[in-house]
């Protein structure tokens, strides 16, 4: 996965920022569509995906695939 995961100029790179005091996860594998409190700020490729807790309308993530991915193909 080149490029990705390092803070700097030209890679890509998700960013959480959140209050170590006040993080609390509401999810469960049972029920895994709730998003955690205490999360201040969450950045996904450079851009604003939440704010203070609440999902901007800003889809900027992609799927990953594998070197020498084929659709249909496992």
């Amino acid at each position: 996965m080149k490029y990705r995961g390092i803070l700097s100029v030209g890679t890509f790179a998700d960013i959480m920022v959140f209050d170590s005091r006040a993080i609390i996860d509401h999810a469960t594998f049972e029920d895994p569509n709730h998003y955690s409190e205490g999360v201040r700020y969450l950045f996904v490729n450079e851009k604003r995906w939440s704010i203070e807790g609440q999902p901007t309308r800003a889809l900027p993530s992609r799927a990953l695939r594998r070197p020498g991915y084929k659709p249909g193909v496992l």
